[in-house]
């Protein structure tokens, strides 16, 4: 169970004191329901922005294969393949421990 729920649940019971006693009104399933499946919009929306923050990194990482002699125009030599498989394994480490790097 989520932790804002159980802290709900776990307030919900009722709290006494010398000279007060109060209740925090219960939650409805459809008040469960709703705060579920905002968490789930929330995490899907997260999900998506990393995702598209991955496909772009790899589409730059193939834009690098297709660099033709003097790419710069100072002339500069096409980057080897392995160099950019070497940046494509070590793009897809950091992604493993989710970590997303923003430009490159």
């Amino acid at each position: 169970m989520h932790n804002l729920l159980q802290n709900y649940l776990l307030l919900s019971l009722k709290w006494q004191s010398s000279e007060i006693q109060t209740e925090i009104p219960r939650l409805t399933d459809s008040d469960v329901n709703r705060y579920l499946l905002n968490q789930i919009k929330v995490k899907r929306e997260r999900f998506l922005k990393v995702h598209r923050k991955v496909e772009w990194v790899l589409s730059r990482l193939e834009e690098f294969e297709d660099l033709k002699d003097n790419w710069d125009s100072y002339g500069a030599e096409p980057i080897e393949p392995f160099v950019i498989e070497e940046a494509r394994s070590i793009f897809k480490s950091i992604t493993k421990i989710g970590s997303v790097p923003t430009s490159l």
